[in-house]
């Protein structure tokens, strides 16, 4: 079944709806769904390509990871795709958003035909308002090697005063990944400014940092845009 337009575009739809009407996204998903001729969101989400399976297989313990895009372009589903692939692969995965509410992360999966019950004690959840670097790694505990860790996101690390700068906690977050032994997410905007350089991809340049980060220290980045994911090694992977 062909879509009316580009995933990427259909969930826009779904969010502008959920604006509009003061609904919750997971029904406003479904209802463009239905629109497609399909029953619901997830039956939609199940007809497309999972890139997750191979990304997750080019991460290695130790790696600090960018995932980037413009709004609506899919960079936290496809986050919480590879937390949840991690999971069904025997691993352990924490999602920490400063960004979401519980509700909204349990919707999400949903849409990816995830059942939050059905992961069991392998997913971990933190939507605490003091998520920063340090709260990361001390609710890790021991986590096992390959231990996938979402931090959404990037930007909003160092919004409360008392945090480090964005720069020392990217810095512990690489030094935390390189000891443990995890694998590290770190879902990250894209400046509106990328949008008027006519470029079919966004890269390094076009990260929003609204405050200072050292860029070398990441290892790896997936960049998102209409629907297509270029994945970059940047630096060798960590011992």
């Amino acid at each position: 079944m062909h879509l009316t337009a580009p995933v990427h575009r259909l969930k826009r739809r779904a969010r502008d709806i959920a604006r509009a009407e003061g609904i919750a996204l997971s029904r406003a998903l479904d209802r463009i769904a239905v629109a497609e001729g399909f029953a619901a969101w997830s039956h939609l989400a199940a007809t497309l390509p999972r890139p997750a399976p191979t990304l997750l297989r080019r991460f290695d313990p130790g790696d600090l990871v960018l995932i980037a895009a413009r709004p609506g372009h899919g960079k936290t589903l496809l986050a919480l795709e590879l937390a949840v692939d991690a999971v069904r692969a025997g691993r352990q995965a924490h999602v920490f958003t400063l960004d979401y509410h519980e509700a909204e992360v349990l919707a999400r999966l949903r849409n990816l035909g995830a059942d939050p019950a059905s992961l069991g004690a392998g997913f971990h959840l933190d939507t605490s308002d003091d998520i920063c670097a340090d709260h990361i790694l001390a609710r890790l505990g021991a986590p096992g090697p390959g231990t996938v860790v979402v931090v959404d996101y990037l930007q909003i690390l160092d919004q409360k005063r008392s945090h480090p700068p964005l720069d020392a906690q990217l810095r512990t977050l690489s030094e935390g990944a390189k000891r443990l032994g995890i694998i590290v997410l770190l879902i990250s905007q894209v400046d509106r400014a990328y949008v008027r350089t006519g470029r079919d991809m966004p890269g390094l340049d076009d990260i929003r940092l609204p405050n200072p980060m050292d860029v070398g220290l990441l290892t790896k980045a997936c960049f998102l845009q209409d629907g297509k994911i270029r994945f970059q090694d940047l630096a060798p992977s960590p011992a």
